[in-house]
């Protein structure tokens, strides 16, 4: 009897055991049962006989990477991905996964998200990402966004820009702000491992 095991992330487990003609799978946590778009997804694969040799893993819509039981799949769209394992003498066993985009980030402004004393705002070199409690690390980068000047110190709104998370572009207007300011990142366009995006921006009043 040969059993194969295919463990997703921290959450789902998978399990066939083959004898025979009969197979019995068990299933856990089935709503995390999901790959991330155009990251590597690790997965782990524990088979009985401790040897991977002989082992073959492929997919649909995906790339697979690694060795032994340790492989990533990157999805290539959001059409389900086919997993397919098979060893020496068994029949291959499929495992399918549902592809969702990774989540929006959040611009970051240092520490703050609504409000900020204007003399810190003055400090301020660059503005951040923040994927929050995402369990996955990979590179993410700001492409520009359009930031909008208002309130005290600007009797007519002024807009700018600024390409990447780099503030030079706008230090003099934000030396220009004072106690009710009122600056607002919108049109926030980022690079994410599956091709440019537009997120939300974020607005923040000085004291």
């Amino acid at each position: 009897m040969k059993k194969i095991i295919l463990l997703y992330g921290y959450f789902v487990m998978i399990s066939i055991s083959s004898y025979a003609q009969q197979t019995a799978i068990a299933l856990s946590a089935d709503k995390m049962n999901v790959l991330y778009l155009g990251i590597d997804n690790p997965i782990t694969i524990g088979n009985s006989e401790q040897t991977f040799e002989n082992t073959v893993v492929t997919a649909t819509n995906a790339t697979i990477s690694g060795v032994g039981s340790k492989r990533f799949v990157k999805p290539t769209s959001l059409d389900e991905v086919v997993i397919s394992v098979s060893s020496k003498g068994s029949q291959p066993s499929a495992f399918t996964f549902r592809v969702k985009k990774i989540p929006d980030p959040k611009l970051k402004l240092g520490t703050s998200k609504h409000a900020m004393d204007f003399k810190k705002f003055y400090k301020l070199d660059s503005v951040s990402l923040d994927m929050e409690d995402f369990a996955f690390d990979f590179d993410m980068k700001i492409i520009d966004a359009t930031v909008y000047f208002s309130g005290e110190g600007f009797p007519v709104p002024v807009q700018a820009r600024i390409s990447g998370g780099s503030l030079a572009n706008i230090k003099g207007y934000m030396q220009k702000c004072m106690p009710g300011s009122a600056v607002t990142f919108d049109n926030v366009r980022i690079q994410t491992p599956e091709g440019p995006r537009t997120i939300e921006g974020v607005s923040i009043r000085l004291f």
